[in-house]
């Protein structure tokens, strides 16, 4: 299992890179920015952005010109999704948007009645999971197995208290996490990713419901916006 998820991520950023060529209308030719650009936009390690520009580079797509830089080499048509192609991704996210509505309803129902029943250990371990994003966002470490995880979003259902909704919000987080590995994409950096649960903890901490809702909602709402934009044709 650890292998086939490591061949996951090792492709998604490849998907993620000519995602990037494609959304910029790159020619043969044309310059991409450097690793370490490449790094910050993509929010992923410089390890992994040399890996699949190998990669490339091995399918002639790019040329890697020591000293100079990465070039687009082409075919352009290779950028283009093919219909089938994109139907699936819309298809994909349509049920995106129906599980995004689960989750913003569970998750917010659950983040408002914790506001008033936390304990300090409970507490504890849901910063803890915040603690851990900021010690990966300060390494090298890739950022992509992080994406995937909804430990923090997780904990909320659990610490609620009732099996059968923690048990429909792993079911519904579960799909949601499948729904992204279909699609090949990453496309919500966790240093946006980890101010949304910093928002979210605030906001608990707060005890108002409305600035509640509005943190956990946005959360998920973000996330779809720029899924959305990635994926017009």
């Amino acid at each position: 299992m650890p292998t086939e998820k490591k061949i996951f991520l090792y492709e998604a950023v490849i998907a993620q890179l000519i995602a990037f060529m494609k959304n910029n209308q790159y020619h043969p030719g044309d310059k991409l920015p450097s690793e370490r650009k490449l790094s910050t936009l993509l929010a992923v390690s410089r390890t992994s952005i040399r890996e699949a520009l190998k990669t490339l580079q091995a399918k002639d797509i790019v040329s890697i010109r020591h000293g100079s830089g990465v070039y687009f080499n082409g075919p352009e048509n290779f950028l283009l999704s093919g219909t089938e192609t994109f139907d699936k991704s819309q298809e994909t996210f349509h049920l995106l948007k129906q599980l995004a509505q689960s989750r913003m309803m569970i998750e917010s129902f659950c983040a408002v009645e914790l506001a008033s029943t936390l304990t300090p250990q409970q507490l504890k371990e849901l910063y803890d999971v915040i603690q851990k994003e900021e010690r990966i966002l300060g390494s090298t470490q890739d950022h992509q197995d992080v994406f995937m995880s909804m430990e923090l979003e997780l904990l909320l259902s659990h610490y609620y208290g009732n099996p059968m909704i923690h048990e429909m919000h792993k079911k519904t987080c579960l799909q949601w996490q499948q729904c992204f590995l279909s699609l090949e994409l990453t496309p919500y950096p966790l240093d946006l990713r980890h101010q949304d649960h910093l928002d979210i903890m605030k906001a608990i901490e707060s005890g108002h419901p409305p600035i509640i809702e509005k943190a956990v909602k946005g959360h998920v709402q973000r996330t779809l916006a720029i899924l959305n934009k990635l994926l017009k044709p």
